[in-house]
């Protein structure tokens, strides 16, 4: 019984996503008070999180050939990405506070190019890993280099967002 519960659960999440992206969409593009301690703590922790995905890929790099060299350029471009979408944000200056509103369709295709890279390894990799003999040839056949450089063109993003956020918000 409790191994039916998983395949309802997938089916579950499958039919809510969806929702779950537009609902995301909508936060991700209203306007917000850019408060200064929230920015320093978001660009930290954005910092924190390209690192990490910058150790991953270096430790995948074993397995995987060119993962770091990916997640790199992934990052520099992200970065020079989220020049683009600062340049698009609409800033309001208040005698109160800064506040800003993200471009929607930054706000859009950000987060679908991270969705449908990770269907597109998921599903490349479920044939090639059926087809595969080894471990090592499965996870380098599967296209994870492309996965991790998409991963780091969304952390570069972000990443670059907050920091130019953090500085709209000290000025």
């Amino acid at each position: 019984m409790p191994l039916l519960i998983l395949p309802l659960l997938l089916l579950v999440a499958v039919a809510f996503f969806p929702l779950v992206f537009v609902l995301r969409f909508r936060v991700a593009s209203a306007r917000r008070q850019a408060r200064p301690w929230v920015t320093t703590l978001n660009a930290t922790a954005l910092t924190v999180s390209a690192g990490l995905l910058l150790i991953s890929a270096s430790i995948l790099n074993v397995w995987v050939p060119n993962a770091l060299r990916s997640g790199l350029v992934g990052l520099g471009f992200g970065i020079l990405l989220s020049l683009l979408g600062l340049a698009s944000t609409k800033w309001e200056r208040t005698p109160q506070a800064v506040f800003y509103k993200p471009n929607r369709w930054f706000a859009l295709l950000i987060p679908l190019a991270l969705t449908v890279r990770i269907a597109f390894w998921a599903w490349r990799g479920w044939h090639v890993w059926a087809t595969s003999e080894n471990t090592q040839s499965w996870l380098a056949a599967s296209g994870t280099a492309g996965s991790v450089g998409i991963g780091g063109v969304v952390a570069g993003y972000y990443l670059g967002y907050a920091v130019g956020v953090w500085r709209q918000a000290r000025k």
